[in-house]
């Protein structure tokens, strides 16, 4: 019964979620511009500033998520939400739709891992943005499951990056 609720409301989400994105950057093309005028395009290129950018105007938070999406499409197929983003934390959440059910009728655990990496590497790539001269890559994802997941689920990932120079 999911996958057929899926099939048929699926696509009206699809165009609901990219209806709010448009409308939340067409209101606030005003204040993007004026902060590209007043404190240059660079103001807007790490995700801290983006996100206390988004955090001070209207649909800020539809915008941010849909900022992510775009650069993470797989993430923005779960239909994640940024709630919260801080220094080395980030807060991700995520409803329960029929398109993202297992035949056991909770959510699939591809799903569940999507929202962790994505929360996970939202805060990572916060911690890395404070050093220039370092990359990453992640070598390993694993997940644990304890029971069938249901209704909003919320990610929280941590990232805490301890740099040690050797010269």
């Amino acid at each position: 019964m999911d996958a057929i609720k899926g099939f048929f409301i699926s696509p009206f989400y699809n165009i609901y979620t990219y209806g709010i994105f448009t409308i939340a950057v067409l209101i606030n093309i005003p204040a993007i511009i004026i902060r590209l005028i007043t404190k240059g395009p660079k103001s807007l290129r790490k995700v801290m500033d983006l996100y206390s950018f988004c955090q001070s105007i209207p649909l800020g938070r539809v915008l941010m998520s849909g900022c992510i999406g775009m650069f993470a499409p797989y993430t923005s197929s779960i239909g994640a939400s940024v709630e919260d983003i801080s220094n080395n934390k980030c807060i991700v959440t995520m409803n329960d739709y029929p398109w993202l059910r297992n035949p056991f009728q909770s959510l699939h655990a591809l799903a569940l891992g999507n929202l962790g990496e994505s929360a996970t590497g939202i805060a990572m790539i916060c911690q890395l943005e404070q050093y220039k001269h370092i990359k990453g890559i992640p070598i390993k994802i694993t997940s644990s499951y304890y029971k069938k997941a249901r209704g909003t689920i919320t990610a929280i990932g941590h990232a805490d990056l301890e740099v040690k120079i050797v010269l």
